[in-house]
């Protein structure tokens, strides 16, 4: 497929898919199901990334990747390279997400919710609340994660050199 694409329409429909994983994390006054949804939305996407890049990908189901694992791999293969910074947020994310679930709340559940805000960086007036602040940043890193699968497909579907810098471009990972 080398036909040029519509750069609009492409990322008219990564904010499509944005939307519809975000509708999986619930919106309520509660950290720790706000953190384990979006950890298993995150969890979803990056194996779906790497699904996208492997010839035999059924093959993965029985690999019983752990998170890490699942992360690392999914690093290793990105086609985007200064996605660094989210991937440190997913990686933030995953160490938040095993403290809830395996602790009680203790004097370092808070420093480390809020190191999770402060590390992605996103803040949007009126959130005031933690549960609402950890939701956009996961709403935040889905939409990074969803491009890195944009561009997936694009590489997957063949595009034109010419599309893939036209993206790369738009999203401030081309030089």
């Amino acid at each position: 497929m080398s036909e040029d694409i519509d750069i609009e329409k492409f990322f008219h429909n990564n904010d499509i898919r944005v939307h519809e994983l975000s509708k999986q994390i619930p919106r309520i006054d509660d950290v720790t199901l706000v953190v384990i949804k979006g950890h298993l939305v995150v969890e979803r996407c990056l194996f779906e990334i790497l699904q996208r890049n492997m010839h035999n990908h059924k093959y993965l189901e029985y690999a019983k990747l752990s998170f890490a694992q699942l992360l690392n791999l999914v690093k290793a293969i990105s086609k985007i390279p200064p996605h660094e910074n989210t991937f440190g947020g997913i990686k933030k994310l995953n160490r938040l997400r095993n403290h809830l679930a395996h602790n009680l709340p203790n004097e370092n559940t808070d420093k480390m919710i809020d190191e999770f805000i402060d590390y992605v960086g996103v803040h949007i007036d009126g959130h005031t609340t933690r549960a609402q602040k950890v939701w956009d940043q996961i709403y935040s890193m889905l939409g990074a994660i969803s491009i890195l699968i944009s561009v997936s497909e694009l590489v997957s579907s063949k595009a034109s050199k010419s599309d893939l810098v036209a993206v790369l471009r738009k999203i401030g990972a081309e030089k």
